[in-house]
C-alpha cells in the first residue's frame, strides 16, 4: 500500500495547481473533513473500503499541503519594472545561465519609500566577478528591478510560480559596482553559507582551475566557480547531475561512511562481535548526512536525496530492506507533503523514476540469477541503463533534449564518482586540520579532472544532443502512471500500464506547437513556417525567443531565425499570413490606418481610441493575459491561449508597487 499512497497525494497537490484561482474556504474544508473519512471507514471493518476512504484523504492531504505551503510562503511581489539604490545583506552567490554572478539578497532596506520584497536577485556587474561579495555582508548598489516574469508561452516554464516557493519578490541586474557595507546580523543562514563558501574556496585553492571549481560544486553545492564552457561539456554529455548535489552525491557519501566504518570495526573482530557494526556505521553515516544536507544549503534537490538516505539508514537501524520500493515511496509521500511544489520540478520526477526503475529493476535481476564473475559490472550497467531510460522522458519533456548516447559517458563517470571523487572528498576533510591531505587531494583532483575530461570528450560526438519538441500535456502523466502500475501492480494489469505507457509515449510524437505566439512583453512573434518558426525580429525577447525555438525542437539561433521567410517589411510595420489570415505587426502607430488590409494586427503599445475594422492585440491585453497562443479554428476564426492564471494565483498577485 505504502509505494501507491504518493499517486492520490500527487493527484491532490495536481488539483491543487490546477483549481480556478486561489481555493476558498469550502475546498479546503471538505478537503479536511475528508481526512477523517479512514477513520469512519475502518470501524466497518471491511478492508476495500478502507483502501477507497484512505485514497481520497490521501489526495485531501496533497490539497490541503500544496494550500497551506503557498499561503505559508506569502510574500510582496514587486509590480512594474523599478530603477534605483538597494540595500540588503547577502544570502547566496551563484552563477546565472549566461555565466555572470549573481547574488540574492534579504534584509532588504526601504531606500525608498514603500513595502519591498522579503528576497530579490540580482545579477551583478563584469567587474564585480573576480571578488563577488561573500553572505552575510550587507552590500549597496544601483539595480533595475522587476517581478518574476511568467512563462514564455501558454503552458512553458512559470519562472514567477518558481520564485514564489523560493521566496523572491523581484529580480534584476547591477548598474553599479557592489559598495560593500560593514557586516549585518548573522544567523544560522548566513553562517552556513559562509562556512560553504570558505570550504569551496579552500578546495579551490588545494585543487586548481576547471576540477576544483566542479570539486567545491559537487561537495559544497557551491557552483559560482564553475566556467561556461564546463558547464556546457557536462550538459552536453548528460553528465551535469552530477553538479547538483543529489541521489549520486549524497548516497556515496553515506556509503562510503557506512562501508569504511564497517570496514574499520572489522579489523576488532572481539569489537564486531559484541556490537552491531551495520548499525552503529549507519548510526554515524546518518549525521554525516544532515551535516552534507546543511551544507550544501538544503534546496529541494538536496532534500530529496537526503530523505531518500535516511529513510534507508533507518531500515538498516530498524532491520528493514534497506533498498526497496515502500523506502521510496515513504520519500516520495514525505517531500510531497513538505515540499508539494516539487510535483511540478523535474528533480522530483527524474529522481523518482530513476530510483524506482533502479530498484525495480536490479531486484528482478537479482530474482533472476546472474553469473558471480559478471554481476558487479552487469549490475553497473544495467543501473545507469535504468535510470537513464527511466529519467530520459521527463529531461526530454523539460528540457527539449536528448541524449541517446549519454549512457557511456555516466558508465565512464560512476566509477570515478565512486572510487575518487566522494572517497576523496571524504578524506580530504577528515585529513586536513592534519596536514595529510595530499594523497586525498590528488585522489579528488584526479576523479574531477578525468570527469570534466570524459565530458569534453563525449559532449564532442556529432548526434550527441538532439533536440526534442514540447510534448502534449497528457504525456508526463500517462508515463507516470504507467510506470507505476508497470512496477506495482500485478501481473494481470501490467498489460494496462503497458497501453498506458505506449500513449503517453504518443504525446512526443506529434507535438502539438501553436502557429503564432505573442511574447508576454509583445516584443516578438514567432510564426510557425515549413521551414521552422520564423522570428518578426533577431534582437529582443531573448529569453522567449530561445525559449520557442527550444520548445519546437528547433536548434536554430533566433538569428537564424529572423532570417526565415514569414515576416516581410521594415522592423517597425511587420506583415505576415497567419492560415487564411493576413496579420500585421506595429510597432509604433502607424500615419494611416491601423488595420490597412489586415484581418489580425498585433501592437507593441496600447490601441488608440475608436473602432478598427480588424481584430486588434495590443501591450494592455496582453499585459492581462501573459504570453499568446494563436492557432486557427478551422472555420477562418482564431483560437487564442494566454499564459496568466485566471482567477490569479498567488504567484500571479502584483500587490506590491514602490514609488
Amino acid at each position: 500500500m505504502l509505494p501507491w499512497l504518493p499517486l492520490p497525494v500527487a493527484l491532490g497537490i495536481q488539483a491543487w495547481f490546477l483549481w480556478p484561482g486561489m481555493p476558498g474556504p469550502a475546498p479546503c474544508l471538505i478537503a479536511a473533513a475528508l481526512l477523517l473519512l479512514p477513520l469512519a471507514a475502518h470501524r466497518f471493518g471491511r478492508y476495500r473500503l478502507f483502501l477507497a476512504a484512505l485514497m481520497l484523504a490521501s489526495g485531501a492531504a496533497g490539497f490541503l499541503a500544496a494550500e497551506l505551503r503557498a499561503r505559508s510562503l506569502a510574500a510582496p511581489v514587486l509590480t512594474g519594472r523599478w530603477y534605483g539604490p538597494v540595500e540588503g545583506r547577502v544570502i547566496h552567490v551563484d552563477r546565472s545561465a549566461g555565466d555572470r554572478m549573481r547574488i540574492t539578497l534579504d534584509e532588504l532596506r526601504p531606500v525608498a519609500r514603500g513595502n519591498w520584497p522579503r528576497k530579490l536577485r540580482l545579477t551583478l556587474q563584469p567587474g564585480d566577478a573576480e571578488a563577488p561579495p561573500q553572505p552575510g555582508q550587507r552590500v549597496m548598489l544601483t539595480a533595475w528591478l522587476s517581478p518574476p516574469e511568467g512563462p514564455a508561452e501558454p503552458g512553458g516554464f512559470n519562472f514567477a510560480r518558481h520564485a514564489w516557493f523560493d521566496g523572491l519578490g523581484a529580480v534584476g541586474s547591477a548598474r553599479s559596482p557592489v559598495l560593500r557595507l560593514p557586516d549585518g546580523e548573522g544567523g544560522s543562514a548566513t553562517t552556513v553559507a559562509r562556512l560553504r563558501m570558505y570550504l569551496s574556496a579552500a578546495i579551490q585553492a588545494r585543487i586548481p582551475g576547471e576540477p576544483g571549481a566542479f570539486a567545491a560544486a559537487m561537495l559544497t553545492g557551491d557552483r559560482s566557480g564553475m566556467g561556461a564552457g564546463a558547464v556546457a561539456d557536462l550538459r552536453d554529455s548528460n553528465l551535469y547531475h552530477l553538479v547538483s548535489i543529489s541521489g549520486v552525491h549524497m548516497s556515496l557519501l553515506a556509503g562510503f561512511v557506512y562501508q569504511a566504518l564497517r570496514f574499520l570495526f572489522a579489523l576488532w573482530p572481539a569489537l564486531a562481535m559484541r556490537l552491531a557494526a551495520h548499525k552503529l556505521a549507519a548510526a554515524v553515516a546518518l549525521p554525516v548526512s544532515v551535516f552534507y544536507l546543511v551544507l550544501s544549503g538544503g534546496d529541494v534537490a538536496t532534500l530529496r536525496a537526503f530523505i531518500m538516505v535516511a529513510v534507508m539508514l533507518g531500515a538498516i537501524l530498524a532491520d528493514r530492506r534497506a533498498l526497496s520500493l515502500h523506502s521510496v515511496g515513504l520519500a516520495a509521500l514525505l517531500i510531497l507533503l513538505l515540499q508539494p511544489e516539487g510535483l511540478t520540478e523535474p528533480g522530483f520526477q527524474m529522481s523518482f523514476a530513476a530510483t524506482t526503475a533502479l530498484i525495480a529493476g536490479l531486484e528482478a535481476l537479482r530474482r533472476r540469477g546472474l553469473p558471480p564473475v559478471l554481476a558487479p559490472v552487469l549490475l553497473v550497467v544495467a543501473g545507469s541503463a535504468l535510470a537513464g531510460l527511466a529519467s530520459a522522458p521527463y529531461a526530454a519533456a523539460h528540457f527539449y533534449r536528448a541524449t541517446p548516447l549519454g549512457l557511456l559517458p555516466n558508465l565512464l563517470a560512476s566509477p570515478l564518482m565512486g572510487f575518487l571523487v566522494m572517497p576523496g572528498g571524504v578524506l580530504m576533510a577528515l585529513l586536513a586540520p592534519f596536514g595529510l591531505e595530499a594523497p586525498a587531494r590528488l585522489m579528488l583532483g584526479a576523479g574531477t579532472w578525468a570527469t570534466l575530461e570524459v565530458a569534453a570528450f563525449a559532449a564532442g560526438f556529432e548526434g550527441m544532443v538532439q533536440p526534442v519538441a514540447r510534448p502534449a500535456a497528457y504525456g508526463l502523466p500517462l508515463l507516470s502512471l504507467g510506470g507505476m502500475i508497470l512496477v506495482l501492480a500485478g501481473r494481470r494489469v501490467r498489460l494496462a500500464g503497458f497501453v498506458i505507457l505506449l500513449l503517453g509515449a504518443s504525446a512526443f510524437i506529434r507535438p502539438d506547437r501553436p502557429g503564432l505566439l505573442i511574447s508576454p512583453d509583445a516584443r516578438l512573434l514567432g510564426l510557425m513556417t515549413p521551414e521552422g518558426r520564423a522570428l518578426s525580429h533577431g534582437r529582443g525577447a531573448g529569453f522567449a525567443a530561445r525559449s520557442w525555438l527550444a520548445a519546437d525542437g528547433d536548434s536554430a539561433t533566433p538569428a537564424q531565425a529572423a532570417a526565415r521567410p514569414g515576416f516581410t517589411g521594415p522592423p517597425e510595420d511587420r506583415r505576415f499570413t497567419f492560415g487564411s489570415l493576413r496579420g500585421r505587426y506595429l510597432r509604433r502607430l502607424p500615419e494611416g490606418d491601423l488595420c490597412d488590409g489586415a484581418d489580425l494586427v498585433i501592437l507593441a503599445f496600447p490601441a488608440p481610441a475608436g473602432e478598427a475594422g480588424c481584430r486588434l492585440i495590443d501591450t494592455v491585453e496582453i499585459a492581462a493575459s501573459g504570453a499568446m497562443a494563436l492557432s486557427g479554428d478551422g472555420q477562418g476564426g482564431l483560437l487564442i491561449r494566454s499564459a496568466r492564471e485566471t482567477p490569479p494565483k498567488a504567484w500571479t498577485q502584483r500587490p506590491l508597487r514602490l514609488p
